[in-house]
């Protein structure tokens, strides 16, 4: 596993994805822009910001040790458990729509998702699709797993770099998604990455959970 990632480099590259990803917001919020797409703008930014920062920082590597590592020496068995581990968090979340939100499984906001995240029109519904199940899970993982985790693994251990990551990759969605949940669900990606040691098992089991959220956000939207 690549553990030669710098930590402050880490650490700065995340300070600018959240400096850029709150400018949108309040400057999206004080445009009337409805919720559902500030929450679509500021993903999209985000996503772009994530992006960028990984490549500045690999073309910045090229020739050294630094390498991110994406897909493992057996991909086959690394997507069944990704889609299996995301079903299994996944069912946490629909756990929580047949308790209507009470007692142990109130880990999801489903009033807000369905009230305020849900996309008007197909357009927006596609873009929502493509954003939060495709690409948030691909420039999440790639970052918070595949660039955050290896460093902070380097200069302490795995359980402060599992723990780290999941507070700082739960921060995105938290007050829409419940905090715990996310923080559940990062630690489950670091396990992931930690035993496939790349980033393909965790981008596929974060699909698989934001694919659920998804159906559920379509399905209970507007109700």
């Amino acid at each position: 596993m690549n553990k030669k990632w710098d930590i402050s480099e880490t650490f700065l590259g995340f300070a600018i994805y959240y400096l850029v990803f709150s400018l949108v917001d309040v400057i999206a919020s004080n445009f009337n822009i409805s919720k559902d797409n500030v929450f679509l703008i500021s993903s999209i930014v985000s996503v772009i910001t994530l992006f960028t920062i990984l490549y500045l920082q690999i073309s910045k590597g090229k020739g050294s040790t630094k390498k991110l590592e994406t897909t493992s020496k057996n991909n086959s068995r690394d997507f069944l458990i990704g889609v299996i581990s995301g079903i299994t968090l996944g069912s946490i979340v629909v756990l929580s729509v047949f308790n209507d939100e009470m007692g142990i499984f109130s880990l999801l906001s489903i009033k807000y998702m369905r009230t305020f995240l849900y996309p008007n029109g197909i357009i927006n519904m596609i873009l929502f699709f493509i954003v939060f199940v495709i690409a948030i899970p691909i420039a999440a993982e790639m970052f918070f797993r595949g660039y955050m985790y290896p460093a902070l693994e380097k200069h302490y251990n795995l359980i402060i770099a599992a723990f780290v990551t999941s507070i700082f990759s739960s921060i995105f969605l938290s007050g829409s998604i419940s905090f715990l949940l996310l923080f559940i669900a990062g630690l489950v990606f670091a396990f992931l990455y930690q035993k496939t040691e790349a980033v393909f098992c965790s981008i596929v089991s974060h699909m698989t959970f934001n694919l659920i959220i998804t159906l559920i956000i379509f399905i209970k939207g507007g109700n």
